[in-house]
């Protein structure tokens, strides 16, 4: 029988795989500045602007946003993005996941208000996208149908809250002029008739 016992130092080394972790959106505020009544041509401001209060485990930077649905409504006005500071176009409504509406995060959006409408912009929701995807303004074939976890795509998404500020209108004469015809020492009537875009009271003065 060998009764004889070795000793020694055994190494073991482990390794851990680095895994992508999702943007996390749970906490993450979205807002554009109010602008006023019937502005025709606001500028809007960048998506890097806009998104608050995110985070990434990687500690990195967003890469941008994608849109994957949205429903337009013109009554309300038009959300626009620029790839270049001038040039806007209007985002059409969307659905679905499998091709969204990707927008860096150095270029902006901005919404265009319909004439007279004042208050909330129409509803515009996005996904936030970290750096393991690149995103180009105004491709429309992102696919967003996997989110959170090792994906690009926060599971949650971030709403935009921006507001239209009212901004009194002047009544305005339905027509520039009313004549009457009358004879010498008598009276005649005339009527002229006003609209308010606010239907407030019109009152007329001679």
């Amino acid at each position: 029988q060998d009764d004889t016992q070795s000793s020694g130092t055994a190494v073991m080394t482990t390794s851990f795989a680095n895994v992508n972790d999702a943007p996390d959106a749970s906490s993450a505020t979205g807002t554009l500045a109010a602008v006023d009544e019937d502005t025709s041509a606001p500028a809007g401001d960048s998506i890097d602007d806009i998104i608050a209060s995110e985070s990434d485990a990687e500690g990195t930077a967003l890469e941008g946003v994608v849109i994957c649905t949205y429903t337009e409504d013109t009554a309300k006005g038009t959300w626009a993005y620029t790839a270049d500071g001038s040039s806007w176009v209007d985002i059409d409504t969307r659905s679905g996941t499998s091709a969204c509406l990707g927008i860096e995060d150095e270029d902006s959006i901005r919404f265009v208000p319909a004439a007279n409408y004042a208050g909330a912009a129409t509803a515009l929701s996005v996904i936030l996208v970290d750096v393991t995807q690149t995103i180009s303004t105004g491709t429309a074939s992102y696919d967003a149908s996997s989110t959170g976890g090792s994906t690009a795509f926060s599971s949650a998404s971030v709403a935009i809250s921006h507001t239209i500020t009212a901004v009194d209108d002047a009544p305005a004469f339905s027509s520039d002029t009313a004549s009457v015809n009358a004879a010498e020492n008598q009276q005649a009537v005339g009527t002229y008739t006003a609209t308010d875009a606010e239907s407030d009271a019109i009152v007329y003065t001679l």
